[in-house]
C-alpha cells in the first residue's frame, strides 16, 4: 500500500493494476501531465479515458467491473487521483454526443497513449456544437457515465455525494427527452405529459418505461429515496439514457447544420 503522499511509482503501479482487469473490448488510454515532465506526484491528476466497443449502450457488467476495479485501486494507492472519461465507440465515431470538440480530439490523437486495448482514439470525431441543448445532452451523458465509473468508491467514502450523483442521473433521464425534441424539432414542450408522446413520434423504437417509473417516483419522496439506493435500478436509468441517444443516432444518422458547425 502506498503512503498518502504517492510517488510517481505509485501512479505507475496504479495504472498497471487497473489495466490488468480491463476487458479486451475496452480501450484504456492516458493523456495529460503524467506523460510529460510537468507531472507532480500527489498534486497532478491521472487523466485518461475508457472507450468501450459497443453501440452507445455500454454493457452494465463492464460498468460494474470497471467501477469495482477503480475503487480497489483508489483504496490501495491512497492519494492517487484518477480522472477517467467513459465513452463508447459509436458515440465517439459520430461525435454529436461525445462532448469533445475537434481541437480536443486532435490533442488526444497527438498526445494520448494507449495503455491496453485497441486504438479507438483514432476514430474520435470531435465537433463544434452549434446548439446548446445538444452540448448539454453530450455533457450529461459523460457526467452520468463517469458517475457510474466512480459510484462504488464514492458510496464507500462519500455516501452523500454518491446519492446526489444518482439523483442527478434520474434528473438527466427525465430532462433528456425535451432537449432531444428541441434539438431536432425546434419545439419547446412545457407540459410533461406531452413530452413522451412527442419523443415516441420522433424515436418510435425507444422504450419509455424507465422514464415513466422515475416520473412516478417523484410523487413519492420515500419511494424515490429508496430507488436511489437500488443499484440495479440505477443501472437501468443509465441504460435508458444511452438507449435514447442510440435511437436518436439510428433515426438521424446524418450530422446536420442545425446541430453542429460544419
Amino acid at each position: 500500500m502506498s503512503s498518502i503522499f504517492p510517488l510517481r511509482e505509485d501512479y505507475q503501479a496504479f495504472i498497471e493494476k487497473f489495466s490488468k482487469s480491463i476487458p479486451p473490448e475496452v480501450c484504456f488510454y492516458l493523456y495529460g501531465s503524467f506523460l510529460r515532465d510537468d507531472f507532480v506526484s500527489g498534486r497532478s491528476d491521472l487523466d485518461g479515458g475508457l472507450v468501450v466497443d459497443s453501440n452507445v449502450v455500454i454493457p452494465k457488467d463492464i460498468y460494474w467491473g470497471l467501477s469495482r476495479n477503480l475503487a480497489t485501486c483508489l483504496d490501495e494507492f491512497l492519494g492517487v487521483r484518477a480522472n477517467f472519461n467513459m465513452g463508447d465507440r459509436v458515440t465517439n465515431e459520430d461525435g454529436r454526443f461525445m462532448s469533445y470538440t475537434n481541437d480536443y480530439t486532435d490533442f488526444l490523437k497527438k498526445e494520448g497513449k494507449i495503455i491496453c486495448g485497441e486504438d479507438f482514439i483514432a476514430e474520435m470525431n470531435g465537433l463544434n456544437y452549434k446548439y446548446s441543448d445538444l452540448q448539454s445532452v453530450a455533457f450529461n451523458l459523460r457526467k452520468i457515465r463517469n458517475g457510474f465509473l466512480t459510484l462504488l468508491w464514492r458510496r464507500s467514502h462519500d455516501p452523500r455525494n454518491a446519492f446526489e450523483s444518482v439523483s442527478k442521473t434520474f434528473n438527466i433521464l427525465s430532462g433528456t427527452p425535451k432537449k432531444l425534441i428541441n434539438i431536432r424539432e425546434r419545439k419547446l414542450i412545457l407540459q410533461r405529459e406531452s413530452v413522451l408522446e412527442v419523443l415516441l413520434e420522433m424515436l418510435p423504437n425507444f422504450d419509455p418505461s424507465i422514464i415513466k417509473r422515475v416520473n412516478l417516483l417523484r410523487q413519492d419522496p420515500g419511494a424515490y429515496e429508496r430507488a436511489t439506493e437500488d443499484l440495479g435500478f440505477y443501472a437501468e436509468v443509465v441504460t435508458s439514457v444511452e438507449e435514447m441517444i442510440r435511437e436518436y443516432l439510428t433515426e438521424f444518422p446524418e450530422i446536420s447544420e442545425m446541430e453542429v458547425r460544419i
